[in-house]
């Protein structure tokens, strides 16, 4: 009985080892990058602006303190969140991640599943439908390539139309 006890144990230890030197092998699959972002902006509703005030929306400036998030693209609809991307006051951010398609977003593109009053699954109304589709459509694709250690991205900060214009 002993015997079987003393093996049972060593079939514990040498899983539980597997699975920890498992866990730094895909950690060791990952690199350090520095990621700076910047962006310009549309005018979203009313008159449209004067050139100087468009010209300088057409300059390109960096997404200071932004807190975005990273989710890996596996399809059209499936986002695996990833980490939060905290930028510095210049844009730029230093993460540690494995080589792989990714999205950078400011909004959350997997929003947790709508229910009723009773807790029953329900249906998305139409502007939260119309929130999430902009949100995946507006999320800014990511390839991260082994050896590259920075990259810059450049978005567009744009008019939501599931909002009503400006005045």
């Amino acid at each position: 009985m002993r015997v079987i006890g003393i093996l049972f144990l060593g079939i514990a230890i040498l899983a539980t080892g597997c699975k920890g030197r498992k866990n730094k092998l895909a950690k060791a699959n990952n690199q350090e990058v520095t990621i700076s972002m910047q962006y310009t902006e549309m005018p979203c509703g009313g008159i449209e602006p004067p050139e100087d005030i468009r010209q300088q929306m057409d300059i390109p400036k960096p997404m200071a303190s932004e807190s975005l998030k990273v989710y890996r693209f596996n399809g059209p609809d499936n986002f695996e969140f990833i980490t939060n991307l905290i930028l510095d006051k210049n844009g730029i951010a230093i993460i540690s991640i494995d080589t792989g398609k990714y999205v950078v977003s400011k909004y959350d593109l997997n929003p947790a599943p709508t229910v009723d009053s009773t807790g029953a699954p329900a249906d998305m109304s139409n502007k939260a439908q119309c929130e999430l589709q902009w949100a995946r459509m507006t999320a800014f694709p990511l390839r991260i390539t082994a050896g590259k250690t920075a990259y810059e991205l450049l978005m567009m900060k744009e008019c939501n139309p599931c909002e009503e214009p400006k005045p």
